[in-house]
Formats: C-alpha cells, sequence, structure tokens
C-alpha cells in the first residue's frame, strides 16, 4: 500500500502496484478532519524539494530516489496551463541537485513536475519579482 490518510468521517487510500495507482474515496461526511496518517512503502519513491520558494525564478531543484533516479523530465507550467520550461535530466545516481534561472518569467504561482518512466510527482513554486 503507497499511502493511507484517515480521517474521522473520510477514508482515502491508494494502492501502487506495477506503476499504476488505483485511489479509493469514501466520502460520508467530508466536513470534519481529525488526524492524518501517511505511509508509503514504494521502493521506487521520488521526491523533490525545491529551494529557496518562494524564489525570484533563480532555485535549486533537489530530486531524490531510492534507487537511481535515470531518465527525468522536468517541466514547469503556469496556472493557465502552459509549459514554460521543460528539460530532460539523466542521472545515474539516487540524488540529483541542479539550479534553475527562470527568472525572465512573470511573478505568480507555477507547477513543477518531476517525472520518471514509472513515476510523476508534481509541486507549486512561487516567483516573485520584488
Amino acid at each position: 500500500m503507497k499511502k493511507l490518510f484517515l480521517f474521522s468521517s473520510l477514508f482515502f487510500w491508494a494502492i501502487w502496484l506495477q506503476g499504476q495507482t488505483s485511489v479509493y474515496l469514501n466520502l460520508p461526511n467530508p466536513c470534519s478532519i481529525s488526524n492524518i496518517n501517511e505511509t508509503n512503502s514504494s521502493k521506487n519513491f521520488l521526491d523533490f524539494n525545491i529551494m529557496p520558494n518562494p524564489s525570484t525564478g533563480i532555485f535549486t531543484l533537489e530530486i531524490k530516489s531510492a534507487k537511481s533516479l535515470g531518465l527525468l523530465v522536468v517541466k514547469l507550467t503556469s496556472m493557465d496551463g502552459k509549459t514554460t520550461y521543460n528539460e530532460q535530466l539523466y542521472s545515474a545516481q539516487k540524488q540529483c541537485v541542479k539550479t534553475f534561472n527562470v527568472s525572465h518569467l512573470k511573478g505568480g504561482t507555477y507547477i513543477l513536475s518531476v517525472s520518471s518512466k514509472k513515476e510523476k510527482i508534481a509541486k507549486k513554486i512561487i516567483i516573485k519579482k520584488y
């Protein structure tokens, strides 16, 4: 089981099986949330950090995985769905650190996604113009 979230009257769980994720929801009363538990047993777990966030458009991306990363696609998308940056990276290591300069972009909220062959993770990044 990849993730298990347990709420007082909301039950959510996802199963990770050979690169496929299935999501199940039971919503009897979605208005009260009391606690959150999360577990992760995936051996191919991919994660990344954006530093600093918010930034001026120059930020460092640190990507980590339980196994070697291989071929990755890094994509920055504006909130209106336009791809503003797209790059392929390759690393035979379990970690990759790269600095990006997208200071030419307008200030605002963007979605930074990192995709491998089996996983895709996305996080918000805020670019501020002072």
